[in-house]
């Protein structure tokens, strides 16, 4: 199963900001201060991602010369700069790059992030301080696309947003939590710019980002700009902004939610007659729908209550739903006599659901070869018997009748173990070998059919483009018999 992961810093990949050598405070009045206050709720658990970092609060600051001309300057360097928390606790943030400053709450856990929660930043450089508060509002959420969407490679992405904010920030995570899109400002003139841009209610996301078959976990932040509530002397409002708000994200897929998994396989006495064994035809069809969520991680979820069938040429059965099993299918032709195998013949399987339907088909291959044990092969009564498989077919199987053509014993799939196919756990592979347990071979004088069953596997170029691969499968096949006796001819 594939799983969702994100870096450990989620929010404070938004801003990278270019070094800027720092500059003597005495050269200036007053600091402005572009702050940026986001906060990451858990989306590890919300979307069953591969993360343990949970909840985040960051915090940047850039500090700025205010000057006369009622321009911001350079970056100010090497201030002691804090953030009082709505509760009157303090959390230092350090410095990353000149005039750059910044705090996040796995390494300061008194950092938190409240709704219209009231915020002091402060910065102090050679005794001299300057100091603004301003409130943190969680901003907005995505509306569209819902979590789950399918969307189109390499197409742009709009998200539209709840209410509208005075800017938003975007960021996408692959499946291996690594950014590969982000619009957020590179420093704090531009973070100004941002803030003072008019109000917007949708954001669109370069198409080159999703690229196909994938999933990404796309995140917005509608940021308010808050007005000052206070500030010291020092301090330059009209040329400072706070912005905050709060991390919504969706994950969304560019590859096909649903999956089918099928198996048509038969089991014909052709050939037996000669060794005086009869024996009807036995088909049987089972089909696996289901639709892949993102709730927690990719997930399976059944598809039930759907028309399923399988068809070739003017032959169309209806397959029944199990009662044990949600999204398993099923028929055979002890239900349906007219289910017959025919090789050569192509055939398709079905579900429909609400007005959908997908389907998977290809053609029924030939029965295997079996080259050892020859026909009417002598064989120890009570002792096993090694089949070793020959090399055309992608999945073998066995089974061992009597001379009534009943089923003493057999590995071939059914409702209990087919799905076990489609995840390499049921089958033996080309070259391989079954070994036939010598109890079915108790009897002396008798004759019995030994089976192989052959099943091929639909070519994943020949998967529709409506269904995901990784999900989707379909094997067909039939067997061959020959027969060994445990009567020792003189």
């Amino acid at each position: 199963m594939t799983h969702l992961s994100m870096a450990a810093s989620l929010p404070l990949a938004l801003l990278l900001a270019p070094a800027c050598d720092g500059v003597d405070l005495s050269q200036f009045n007053r600091v402005a201060m572009e702050v940026l206050l986001l906060h990451s709720p858990d989306l590890a658990a919300e979307y069953g991602l591969d993360n343990e970092v949970g909840e985040t609060t960051a915090i940047e600051i850039y500090l700025l010369q205010a000057l006369g001309s009622g321009e911001s300057g350079n970056k100010v360097s090497g201030a002691v700069v804090r953030v009082t928390m709505p509760d009157g606790t303090a959390v230092q943030l350090d410095e990353i790059e000149p005039g750059r400053y910044r705090a996040v709450s796995t390494e300061r856990p008194a950092l938190y992030y409240q709704d219209r929660g009231e915020y002091q930043v402060m910065a102090v450089v050679d005794g001299r301080s300057c100091a603004a508060s301003a409130r943190a509002y969680v901003g907005t959420t995505i509306t569209e696309p819902a979590s789950g969407t399918q969307v189109e490679p390499n197409v742009p992405l709009t998200l539209s947003l709840a209410d509208e904010a005075d800017a938003v920030l975007v960021l996408v995570y692959d499946e291996q939590g690594q950014e590969v899109y982000s619009d957020a400002p590179t420093d704090g003139e531009d973070l100004l710019a941002l803030i003072t841009g008019g109000s917007v209610s949708e954001a669109t996301i370069d198409g080159r980002t999703f690229e196909e078959g994938h999933v990404y976990l796309v995140g917005a932040a509608g940021l308010e700009a808050s007005t000052w509530l206070e500030s010291s002397d020092s301090f330059a409002p009209g040329l400072s902004s706070f912005a905050s708000g709060s991390l919504d994200a969706v994950a969304v897929v560019t590859m096909p939610l649903q999956g089918l998994a099928g198996v048509f396989m038969s089991v014909q006495g052709e050939g037996l007659e000669e060794f005086g064994i009869s024996m009807e035809e036995h088909a049987e069809a089972l089909l696996y729908g289901a639709r892949i969520e993102l709730s927690s991680g990719l997930e399976q979820q059944p598809i039930t209550g759907g028309h399923a069938l399988i068809s070739s040429g003017t032959m169309e059965v209806l397959l029944q739903e199990s009662d044990d099993t949600p999204g398993l299918y099923q028929v055979s032709s002890d239900d349906v006599p007219g289910l017959s195998y025919v090789t050569g013949r192509g055939y398709s399987m079905q579900i429909s659901e609400d007005g959908e339907s997908w389907s998977l088909a290809m053609e029924a291959p030939e029965p295997p070869v079996i080259a050892e044990p020859e026909p009417q092969s002598y064989h120890e009564a009570g002792t096993n018997l090694v089949l070793t498989v020959p090399e055309e077919h992608e999945l073998y199987f066995a089974a061992v009748v009597d001379s009534s053509g009943e089923i003493l014993w057999d590995d071939l799939p059914d409702a209990d173990n087919a799905e076990q196919i489609f995840t390499g756990e049921h089958g033996t592979p080309p070259g391989g070998h079954i070994e036939l347990p010598g109890a079915v071979f108790t009897l002396e004088g008798q004759v019995f059919g030994v089976g192989l069953m052959g099943l091929d596997r639909i070519a994943s170029d020949h998967i529709p483009d409506d269904l995901n691969a990784e999900f989707s499968d379909l094997y067909l096949g039939t067997t061959a018999f020959t027969a060994v006796t445990t009567l020792q001819l003189p």
